[in-house]
């Protein structure tokens, strides 16, 4: 080799590679490495030393922060240390955590978070039948120990994992994980109420709403599921969430769409009827959100119209002005589907709202007699 080019001997190509470019790589793949022996070392003998635990416990703390400093330093860490498989080394330390010993936990969830990648084969075969990260994530939630910013991390961690999750995960999901993911909504809305948040801290309290939606959602398709998410609060959330009128418009999308699904069981129609602001607030959002809010509205109005129509319901259903909505759709610019919805409704009960003076008796006649 000469001054000039560096080059490998055996092929004589040129090897003048900045060594910036490689060591940053050969630092993540060096972490996720320990990190990984540390997360799959059994408990070492405790006749080899003194304090065995403390000194473990010491080196996992110390690798956590570590691998926290490198991603919060950019993007481009983050990505190296889940290509190094640092996710995959985050799942069984997530699992080891309890309220004797915390220290880490948001460090922890946060890198899990960072260098999730849901096409990484190993880490779904990993997560998706994984029912002891569920729990320790719902634990995470419930924790009276745990900080915000801990609970936050932990509800991302616990959408990524269930929407890899297979079928049998989902339905052993458990009644305390749906009380856990409710209780977190619930605590944003109050602390949202007690604090009204700065621009950023909305955008931050959105996403974690979502998130809790999201995962809400994707195991309600599922009977079992809607009887836990029902008995767990979760209608009289949504309604309280989409009476605060929430910034962003696809929150409401979502509370629509969950509570569509929880509608179609006995027990949803019953707490969303149980709830004095229920159907008063199906009929204030329908034509002010968008066409998705508007389709979920009209749909649980003709369930409740059909499976729950007691002349005390229907009445209420008059009286809110959920009735002149109805019709208030049928003139509007909506899907055929929405208006053969909305005029379904109309003709089910027209005998208890065609003599009522709270609508234009005029419109109502001549779109049930269609």
């Amino acid at each position: 080799m000469n001054d000039q080019s560096a080059s490998l001997p055996y092929k004589d190509q040129p090897a003048a590679i900045s060594c910036h470019i490689l060591e940053p790589k050969a630092r993540m793949a060096e972490s996720a490495a320990a990190h990984r022996d540390l997360a799959s070392k059994k408990d070492p003998d405790p006749m080899a030393d003194d304090h065995p635990d403390i000194e473990f416990k010491g080196l996992c703390l110390k690798t956590l922060k570590r691998l926290d400093e490198l991603g919060l330093e950019n993007e481009r860490n983050r990505w190296c240390m889940a290509e190094a498989g640092v996710a995959e080394a985050m799942v069984p330390l997530i699992n080891k955590f309890s309220d004797e010993n915390s220290d880490g936990l948001e460090e922890c969830t946060r890198i899990f978070n960072w260098t999730w990648t849901s096409g990484r084969p190993g880490l779904r075969l990993l997560v998706q039948e994984n029912s002891d990260l569920v729990d320790s994530l719902s634990w995470i939630l419930q924790s009276t120990n745990n900080n915000t910013a801990v609970k936050n991390s932990a509800m991302a961690a616990l959408k990524h994992v269930v929407e890899v999750a297979n079928v049998a995960l989902l339905e052993r999901l458990k009644l305390e994980t749906f009380e856990a993911i409710v209780k977190a909504v619930s605590e944003v809305r109050n602390r949202r109420i007690s604090t009204p948040p700065s621009i950023q801290q909305v955008s931050q309290v959105a996403a974690v709403v979502k998130c809790a939606l999201q995962v809400l959602i994707d195991a309600s398709p599922w009977g079992r599921n809607r009887q836990k998410i029902v008995k767990a609060g979760a209608v009289f959330e949504l309604i309280e969430l989409e009476l605060e009128k929430p910034e962003q418009k696809r929150v409401s999308e979502m509370v629509f769409e969950l509570l569509a699904q929880l509608c179609s069981c006995a027990d949803g129609r019953e707490r969303l009827l149980g709830h004095a602001g229920g159907i008063a607030m199906l009929a204030k959002r329908t034509l002010r959100v968008s066409p998705v809010v508007d389709d979920r509205t009209v749909q649980i109005l003709a369930m409740v119209s059909q499976f729950s129509a007691s002349k005390g319901v229907l009445m209420e259903i008059l009286r809110v002005g959920a009735v002149s909505k109805l019709c208030m759709v049928m003139q509007a610019d909506c899907s055929v589907s929405l208006k053969n919805k909305a005029r379904s409704i109309l003709r089910m009960h027209s005998s208890v709202w065609n003599n009522s003076p709270c609508i234009a008796v005029y419109l109502l006649t001549r779109d049930t007699d269609r």
